[in-house]
């Protein structure tokens, strides 16, 4: 309810005794999250399933996903970005790979990635959406985008706030390098060297063409951090792809 009071006598009587008005300093108010695009390190917290199952951080509009930019034979495999939690995302989350994805609230297309087999780290790279995520986006705004026509600043200005079920740790700025440690080569080729360059999964001897073998984590969980012995099988190429 709006209240009409006239206060022109008072400021008269005010003004006739040569009391001048005291001006209250306006105080902003403290950003409920960091900047991302500024690079202040934020943390994804408090998240909880919505009824359109889209991503957001302390109400702010989010996109997830994974820094790492594997390289296989001689291309690089970028990654997808997702807007909803898809089938991609509820997949990773049962196979406990959800807390590898990032948070990033950039509106312009662009991503940083890792590309740790070149040891190259927050590459400003451009990616696509996710099929599965743009499908649920089409769906329920009526729209018709392509992976090459999708907008992710329209798609900022279109969805308003929702959330996401999950929580995940680190935003693009303040995930650490992804991937693996600085001296990766040197224990791979101990770990090889080991098995006497044959793969363990189907026997093949590849003494004469060691570069057609890899060295795999048993369990990559969280995030490649068992280099040890016990937890690395050697596997050629087809082996180690499937």
């Amino acid at each position: 309810m709006k209240l009409n009071i006239d206060f022109s006598t008072l400021d008269k009587l005010l003004n006739d005794m040569g009391v001048k008005p005291k001006e209250t300093p306006i105080i902003p108010m403290p950003p409920i999250m960091g900047d991302l695009e500024t690079g202040v390190e934020i943390k994804i917290t408090d998240v909880t399933r919505s009824a359109n199952e889209l991503l957001t951080l302390n109400g702010v509009q989010i996109l997830l996903y994974l820094k790492e930019v594997k390289k296989y034979q001689n291309s690089f495999k970028l990654q997808k970005f997702h807007l909803y939690y898809c089938q991609t995302l509820n997949r990773m989350d049962k196979e406990g790979s959800f807390d590898k994805y990032v948070a990033t609230t950039r509106k312009d297309g662009g991503f940083l990635v890792d590309v740790p087999s070149e040891k190259k780290y927050n590459l400003d790279q451009e990616l696509d959406v996710c099929m599965h995520c743009l499908s649920l986006y089409n769906k329920q705004n009526q729209k018709n985008y392509t992976v090459k026509t999708f907008s992710i600043s329209e798609f900022f200005e279109c969805v308003g706030y929702s959330s996401f079920p999950k929580e995940t740790t680190n935003t693009d700025i303040s995930a650490r390098k992804s991937g693996y440690p600085d001296n990766w080569d040197e224990i791979s080729a101990y770990r090889k060297k080991e098995c006497n360059y044959v793969c363990q999964e189907c026997d093949l001897d590849l003494k004469n063409d060691k570069k057609l073998l890899q060295t795999h984590h048993v369990d990559r969980m969280p995030d490649k951090k068992d280099h040890s012995s016990n937890n690395l099988k050697v596997l050629c190429i087809e082996c180690h792809s499937k």
